[in-house]
């Protein structure tokens, strides 16, 4: 698995790999999930936005804490992903939860 350093990460994420996966996994999520899980929902984030972080969670081995330390340190990421502010670890682990069975079955 490729692993990359933090000073890699925040330099050049738009050349590496890693950047790649951002850009099929928000382009699936979007294409997969709905914006919104409900129209009474927060709109705080959209259902692809948690989706597409969920898979960088598998790829980069980020537990939830991970994920949400990660995405407050780099900010080029959170604008990749069309983020406003950062999802608690709480926010990805319920969504996760609320994943059917078909998409869940791709982070076990």
């Amino acid at each position: 698995m490729l692993r990359l350093a933090p000073a890699k990460l925040a330099a050049g994420y738009g050349r590496s790999g890693f950047g790649a996966i951002r850009g099929v996994a928000l382009d699936v999520a979007q294409a997969t999930v709905p914006r919104y899980r409900t129209r009474f929902s927060k709109h705080q984030f959209t259902q692809p936005q948690l989706l597409a972080i969920l898979c960088l969670m598998r790829y980069e081995d980020w537990t939830f804490r991970e994920a949400e330390v990660r995405l407050a340190e780099y900010s080029e990421l959170r604008r990749a992903l069309g983020l406003c502010s950062v999802p608690d670890y709480t926010t990805l682990y319920r969504f996760l939860r609320r994943l059917d069975e078909t998409h869940h079955s791709c982070f076990e």
